[in-house]
Formats: C-alpha cells, sequence, structure tokens
C-alpha cells in the first residue's frame, strides 16, 4: 500500500533518540503531525517506530482515518487529537467503511483531546473514541471540554468517556481538565464513576469546581472527627488552578483530614495539593498555619497554598 504526502497537508517529522554503539541498534523514535489530509492507503509497517502522533484538523474525517494510523503504531506511547475552528463533518461512505471498526492500541500511553465544545455523533473526536479500544491508557487530558448532558443520553460527555473508558478496560493514574466548562454536578458525577477509581493524580486548570467538590474529599465519623472519604479513593495529588469559588477553610479542612488520617483499610490519603486562585476586589486570605505554605499577591489577586503530607504518628 502507498500513503499520500500533500506538501501543506501531512508533515511528518522523524527524530532519533540515541546512536548505534558497537553491535547495539538503537530503535528511532518519530513523531508525526497530521494536518489536513490523509490518504486511507497506509504502509503496513510504515508506522511501526511511531511513539508520538499530533493531529491538528478541521476534517471530521482525517480522525476517522487517523485511528488506522493508531492501530497501526504498535509504539506509539503520545497521542493528540485538536479539532480546528468549525469541523467539516465526516463523510458517509466513509464512516460506514471505517467508522464502526474497533480500534485496539496497547501501547498508547497518554492521550490528549482538544477543542470539544459540542457533542454528538458527527462529533470527530467522539467519532473518534467510540471505535478505540485502548488498555494501557495511563494520562488523560481534556482541554476545551463542554461537561453537560444535555442532548440525548448516549452523546453526553459523561456517556462517551465513561463508554470508552469501560471499552477500554484501562488503569487512569493521571488526569487533566483544561479550560473545561459546565456543570459541576455533571463534573462530579463523572470523577464519581468507578472508571477513575485508579486516579492518583488530578489537575485542574479552569475546571468547574466549587467547595462542594473539595467537600467530598472529607467526611465525618459517628463522633463529629474529619477524616479522609472514599470518593476517588486512590488520589495522591491535586492540583486547582482557576477563580475561587470556595472557602479557604474548606481547603483547610481537607488538608486537616489527610494530614492526620484516621486508619481506615484500604485508603491512601492525599500526599499534595496545590490551590492557585485569583479574585477581584477584597480578597480573603487564607488560614495561617504551618502545615501548609501560603504565598498571596494582593495586586495581581493571585493566591497560592501548597501542602506536602509529612508524616506524624497517629
Amino acid at each position: 500500500m502507498s500513503r499520500h504526502l500533500g506538501h501543506s497537508d501531512l508533515e511528518a517529522r522523524y527524530t532519533t533518540d540515541g546512536a548505534d554503539t558497537n553491535d547495539t541498534q538503537v530503535e528511532p523514535t518519530a513523531r508525526l503531525v497530521i494536518r489536513d489530509g490523509i490518504n486511507a492507503n497506509l504502509p503496513e509497517d510504515g508506522f511501526r517506530n511511531l511513539t508520538h502522533l499530533v493531529i491538528t484538523s478541521r476534517l471530521a474525517d482525517i480522525f476517522v482515518l487517523a485511528s488506522l494510523v493508531v492501530e497501526q503504531a504498535t509504539n506509539l506511547a503520545h497521542c493528540v487529537l485538536k479539532l480546528q475552528n468549525v469541523v467539516v463533518p465526516g463523510s458517509a461512505s466513509l464512516i460506514q467503511s471505517y467508522g464502526s471498526r474497533l480500534v485496539t492500541n496497547t501501547s498508547l500511553r497518554h492521550l490528549s483531546l482538544e477543542s470539544m465544545p459540542e457533542w454528538g455523533p458527527d462529533n470527530a473526536l467522539v467519532l473518534f473514541l467510540d471505535r478505540m479500544r485502548l488498555p494501557g491508557l495511563d494520562v488523560i487530558e481534556f482541554k476545551g471540554l463542554m461537561l453537560n448532558t444535555w442532548g440525548p443520553r448516549p452523546f453526553s460527555p459523561m456517556g462517551i468517556i465513561t463508554s470508552f473508558l469501560e471499552r477500554s478496560t484501562c488503569m487512569l493514574s493521571e488526569l487533566k481538565f483544561d479550560l473545561c466548562y459546565g456543570w459541576e454536578h455533571d463534573f462530579i458525577e463523572l470523577l464519581g464513576h468507578s472508571t477513575f477509581n485508579s486516579l492518583r493524580t488530578l489537575h485542574l486548570d479552569e475546571a468547574p469546581v466549587t467547595e462542594i467538590f473539595f467537600k467530598l474529599l472529607v467526611e465525618k465519623t459517628s463522633k463529629g472527627r474529619s477524616m479522609p472519604s472514599l470518593f476517588l479513593p486512590n488520589l495522591k495529588k491535586i492540583t486547582y488552578r482557576g477563580e475561587k469559588d470556595f472557602w479557604w477553610d474548606t481547603i483547610f479542612k481537607v488538608v486537616k483530614a489527610h494530614q492526620y488520617p484516621r486508619k481506615r483499610k484500604c485508603l491512601r490519603p492525599l500526599l499534595s495539593l496545590e490551590v492557585e486562585t485569583y479574585e477581584d476586589g477584597l480578597m480573603e486570605e487564607p488560614p495561617r498555619s504551618p502545615l501548609w505554605t501560603i504565598v498571596q499577591n494582593f495586586k495581581s489577586g493571585v493566591t497560592k497554598v501548597s501542602w506536602k503530607y509529612r508524616y506524624r504518628a497517629l
């Protein structure tokens, strides 16, 4: 089979890490950037050494065909999919030919999905996720994701993302949300799904989070004591950056509950929490405590608190 490369359509850059020494050969690592043109006639072994794939396009067909690259790239580790501007819907014939075929890749570890403002059967990234199975996936990143439950349930973010993760049977360790909007209720419902129980790191950069989310990390005992909850039970690290829609006292209660955790079987408390916010006008000052570090700039309106677990005998 042959591959058609257009000068402005497909850009392929191959970089080699390492060099041959004596009788030892080092396999090259390759980075492929697909823009607006790719032919379905792909080489059978042309992507064997591909490790990084970046797809930036406004054509839905590109994302359908690119899944064939993912299938053939048996050493692929990192994949970025980004929608550009107004998306051109996929052709019915192409979707009929390739759209129902399940694609499996066991080597992919990091998947980044950018610009997903609307969900539906014609969404290019939905077409991609609905036919992928990635059992080795470790990190997933969403940028520009609209979180809501509007429209038919099969095409809601929760339905599409959780179905993809269930199909992949992967054990995610890291999840990132960047410039994601919607209802906090839907966001919490998504994180509460069992497919995220393995998470160890959660990055929230402009995500729909208020103190309701942070309160879920703490629960009260029958004696009125605070302790880590079973929400995201394996989470070790949280970073949050964005507008402040909570009280610092709520964040401090999370710190105290995880700094002095009560014994609970199969529970791993947080080890690190970083919160960076910006406020207009009057700023609230976080509680002063040796448990965490506070940096506050009243001129810029930015406050940053950071905490790391320090073992203390219970």
